[in-house]
């Protein structure tokens, strides 16, 4: 994948053990390795429906055992580990930086999800790898007994053995900044000795709906599949693209409706894709009722093929001329269906920007 003259290599980490997997597991009968790769099969078809295409290589942790090992005993030879009855932990006390991206202490870590009886010096320290006996669940063989890695320690194995030991961009959740990735950066850095870990991070808003987190005790809670059985993809990706990743996402099945170098720079610009689609528009009003050149359409299509590419979006035009006209209708339909759908806010505010962008619009 490449974007804006940057050849991009991109990792998604498969976390394919786990406790909920292993819950799953012994509620189901069914083993833990067949879950994990039937709910893998399934995000990655989820994904490639909505277009997303620029993943390079899903790196499953269980493929990485050996990184993961290694990189422990590394830390427990440097003094930033150690070995207990019930795993090997990262003593955090060690690393006097931790917190340094969320700007939170390690007090608040007490509330994290890994504590439980457990022989860990501190409360406040992490897992690595997490000793167990239960033939119940599955186990991997290790210096320190059979078990399985901790959460944190994955990824930072599996991105230490594509990446190096410091790279450009990691991306997540903002639920995941505390603790996940503070951890992250907490093992690499004091494996490596080098810092930042990470130059740039990138941290999506939360997806809400209807004001409210979704979440399954809510009974508000859409799957991806769900969602295509009324809408289509191009929908989708045009409304979460209306909102800046940063940016919460308020979800509603109206709200679907919402969904040159300006584009570029407002690309560039921290990702800003609201501002990139507004450049858009005003292509749209630049060539609106223009006798083109056959150059200048080629040029104009050239664009629209690159941004589709980018947003995963189908601007594809048959004729450029004509295709300002298209995106034009495909604008003023969505605020027809704003306005049965009496969000008429939303819908005064499109009439005005199109109004602002030279279109008449009467209702």
């Amino acid at each position: 994948m490449e974007y804006s003259g940057y050849a991009v290599f991109y990792i998604q980490n498969i976390t394919d053990i786990d406790d909920k997997i292993i819950n799953r597991s012994k509620e189901s009968g069914i083993p833990a390795s067949d879950i994990a790769r039937k709910f893998e099969k399934r995000y990655i078809e989820d994904m490639t429906k909505l277009n997303v295409t620029g993943v390079n290589l899903f790196a499953r942790a269980t493929d990485h055992l050996d990184e993961i090992i290694d990189q422990i005993q590394r830390l427990i030879d440097k003094g930033f580990a150690y070995e207990s009855d019930d795993g090997v932990y990262f003593e955090i006390e060690k690393f006097e930086e931790f917190g340094k991206l969320s700007n939170r202490k390690i007090d608040e870590l007490e509330s994290h999800r890994e504590l439980a009886e457990t022989t860990k010096r501190n409360e406040q320290d992490f897992a690595l790898w997490k000793k167990r006996d239960n033939v119940d669940e599955p186990v991997f063989h290790s210096p320190w007994g059979d078990g399985r890695p901790g959460w944190h320690i994955e990824d930072t194995a599996i991105t230490e053995y594509y990446f190096g030991e410091q790279y450009d961009v990691h991306g997540g959740g903002l639920d995941l900044i505390f603790p996940h990735h503070e951890a992250e950066i907490t093992q690499m850095e004091a494996v490596s000795g080098k810092s930042p870990m990470v130059r740039y991070w990138l941290h999506t808003g939360f997806l809400n709906v209807n004001g409210e987190k979704m979440s399954k005790s809510l009974h508000n809670f859409i799957t991806i599949r769900e969602l295509l059985e009324d809408w289509d993809a191009d929908t989708f990706r045009f409304f979460v693209l209306s909102t800046h990743y940063r940016s919460p996402i308020d979800f509603s099945k109206d709200s679907l409706h919402q969904s040159d170098d300006e584009f570029f720079n407002s690309m560039d610009d921290d990702f800003n894709t609201p501002k990139a689609i507004a450049a858009i528009f005003k292509l749209i009003t630049a060539t609106k009722n223009e006798e083109l050149a056959e150059n200048d359409k080629i040029a104009i299509k050239a664009f629209l093929d690159d941004v589709s590419q980018i947003l995963g979006v189908d601007f594809y035009l048959e004729e450029t001329s004509a295709g300002s006209d298209d995106l034009f209708n495909l604008i003023t339909d969505v605020r027809s269906d704003l306005r049965a759908a009496k969000q008429y806010e939303l819908s005064d505010k499109i009439r005005d920007e199109l109004i602002n962008l030279g279109y008449e619009i009467n209702d």
